[in-house]
This record gives structure tokens, C-alpha cells and sequence, in this order.
């Protein structure tokens, strides 16, 4: 898992991010305090690959309401009027990563 997450971010910088888009989303584990799958999620607005970014996302909440219900923070995004619901980020990732349940490999 760690080296395929070095593959897929380092080095740093928009444009790698960008030309590793395929390694996203990459599932990280199960936040054991809502029981959402946990992911390495992709992201690119209005300038790409320039604003490229990477976030910790829970992988299920489809709207913003769906988002805040299990704790989340609704990113918005789009191309026009950044109010396009893009992803659910964990609003903690501290607090999440202490109750993620990782995979073994």
C-alpha cells in the first residue's frame, strides 16, 4: 500500500498529480466510526493539470447533504460557478486516521 501511494503522489507537484490521475481513487480503508470507505481521491477544476489536487474523501457520499449526514466536508468545484458538488472530504483526517481500519498487505 505505501509504496503504491509514493507511486502515485511523489514527487510532488499539480502536473505528476496529473499524469497519475489513473492511480485515483486509491482506497485507503474503513473509517471504523461511520463504516465509510476512506480514499486517496483526485481532483482537478477549472485549470488543469495546474490545480490538480488530492484529498482524503470518503468514497460513498454522493450529495452534500449525504456528505455532512456521516460527517464529512462537501467540496464544491466545477468549471463555471465552483458550486458543483466534487467530493466528501474527511473533515478530521487526525481523528480518522486513528479509527481507519487499513487493509493488510
Amino acid at each position: 500500500m505505501v509504496q503504491r501511494v509514493e507511486h502515485c503522489v511523489a514527487p510532488a507537484g499539480s502536473n505528476q498529480l496529473w499524469a497519475n490521475r489513473a492511480c485515483f481513487p486509491l482506497e485507503l480503508g474503513t473509517d471504523a466510526g461511520n463504516g465509510e470507505k476512506v480514499q486517496l481521491s483526485f481532483a482537478c477544476g477549472d485549470v488543469c493539470p495546474e490545480n490538480a489536487d488530492i484529498a482524503i474523501a470518503y468514497s460513498r457520499p454522493r450529495s452534500d447533504a449525504e456528505c455532512k449526514k456521516v460527517g464529512g466536508m462537501p467540496e464544491l468545484g466545477g468549471v463555471v460557478d465552483f458550486e458543483t458538488y466534487t467530493r466528501c472530504r474527511v473533515a478530521t483526517p487526525e481523528a480518522c486516521r486513528a479509527r481507519t481500519e487499513y487493509p493488510r498487505d
